[in-house]
């Protein structure tokens, strides 16, 4: 497909009541726009949850995808925080 895609990954609990709850997980929105080399673009929304790893500086995430053009991806990997690197398989989803 190639080209090129922007997205932001937002963590957080659902309201502020739930910010002194539990601050070890919940729920994650990817927001993504994809610019492809044929000038068309595609949006997509992603919706799942994150989790601490126990003891570890690193958090999973597990979320899917609505793309526009009508396709899902199920995306799960985790987010090393110590360095910023995120390593994660996408899936398709019927």
């Amino acid at each position: 497909m190639g080209g090129i895609a922007y997205g932001t990954l937002i963590f957080g609990p659902n309201d502020l009541m739930e910010m002194n709850d539990n601050l070890e997980g919940g729920p994650v929105k990817w927001i993504v726009q994809a610019f492809l080399p044929n000038g068309s673009t595609l949006a997509g929304v992603g919706n799942g949850e994150w989790s601490k790893k126990p003891g570890e500086h690193v958090w999973t995430v597990d979320y899917i995808i609505q793309i526009s053009d009508g396709s899902k991806i199920r995306s799960i990997g985790e987010i090393h925080l110590d360095t910023l690197v995120f390593s994660g398989t996408d899936y398709s989803v019927d």
